[in-house]
């Protein structure tokens, strides 16, 4: 079967692709049930147990196109309060890391992400193809945007502000938030203006909070260096630039 060509996926037929995602990997197929007022889904997961019993777990499934952290913990005490086994968050947006850290502590609750997404859609090309699926259509435009970007550099002082500018641009979208936008301070290295991006800290939960607690880390400061083979004196020098303010 030919693949269609690339589109956006409405929240129905990602619902859907997950359905026979899901479906593949043990799991019925979706119902649907309103949960005191909130449509969601439920299916069932037949578990083999070593001894050759089987064990059937009760799922609840609901979607959302951005997840925050609220979203997380709220879900979970609605899984724990109707009993079910496991509450499954479905959706199109790509999981912070304060999201991730909050799910280590919400054990009735998982979020299938696009990362999850394009794993298994990579591990289903029949289920791809049916719907039309690209796994480069599985990543937000604008990663895709920035790995091309990435793929453009090569090693060397040439582009090496250039560099810096994209390294800007994935940190801001990786880490914003948690983190505030960064500030750009200027400093002379081997004759070069370099730049280094101090990203103020001011999380108050998950694993940035940490390193804020634990190791005095008010601001997060990078440096990009576009070079394959960093050398001991990158890592010093940077070592000598950072006090506690």
């Amino acid at each position: 079967m030919e693949m269609k060509e690339t589109r956006n996926l409405d929240q129905e037929e990602y619902i859907e692709i997950w359905e026979s995602l899901l479906i593949k990997r043990g799991l019925g197929k979706f119902k649907r049930v309103d949960m005191e007022g909130t449509p969601c889904l439920k299916t069932n997961y037949r578990i083999n147990e070593p001894d050759d019993r089987q064990r059937i777990e009760r799922w609840v499934v609901t979607s959302k196109e951005l997840v925050s952290l609220s979203d997380i913990a709220k879900f979970n005490r609605f899984v724990e309060k109707t009993g079910y086994d496991l509450g499954i968050m479905l959706t199109q947006s790509t999981l912070t890391g304060s999201a991730l850290w909050l799910l280590k502590g919400t054990p009735h609750v998982r979020v299938y992400d696009r990362r999850v997404f394009a794993k298994l859609v990579s591990a289903e090309p029949e289920i791809a193809a049916e719907y039309g699926v690209q796994i480069e259509e599985s990543l937000p435009p604008e990663v895709k945007e920035l790995l091309e970007r990435l793929e453009k550099y090569s090693p060397g002082e040439e582009l090496w502000r250039d560099y810096e500018d994209l390294i800007n641009d994935i940190l801001c979208y990786v880490f914003i938030p948690p983190l505030s936008p960064p500030r750009i301070q200027s400093r002379a290295e081997d004759g070069l203006e370099v730049r280094d991006l101090i990203f103020p800290n001011h999380a108050h939960s998950g694993f940035w909070l940490n390193v804020k607690s634990e190791y005095k880390g008010s601001y997060i400061v990078i440096e990009a260096k576009n070079k394959t083979d960093p050398a001991k004196k990158d890592v010093t020098q940077l070592s000598e630039y950072l006090h506690e303010k």
